[in-house]
């Protein structure tokens, strides 16, 4: 999985216990047990929400926070506007 934020200069993204900034791989092992994401706010914007693809998933979000499922390789984009 690959962690994005949009735009690049906010984040990083917290998720699974370490830091992503925009574009880093996430190399855990894909698995049913949701996982912990948030996102700090940014100057750049307000977050607006997650997108998650491919075999990446969100169990539930609320606000700049999300559980996600990774089950297979995707994409997990937190966006702000």
């Amino acid at each position: 999985m690959t962690v994005y934020v949009d735009p690049a200069s906010c984040g990083p993204v917290t998720f699974d216990g370490g830091d992503y900034a925009s574009g880093t791989p996430w190399t855990g092992a894909p698995g049913p047990t949701a996982l912990a994401a948030s996102v700090p706010s940014c100057a750049a914007g307000a977050f607006v929400g997650w997108n998650a693809t491919g075999g990446v998933s969100l169990a539930s979000q609320s606000g700049p926070s999300a559980s996600v499922v990774v089950s297979a390789s995707g994409d997990l984009s937190a966006i702000f506007q």
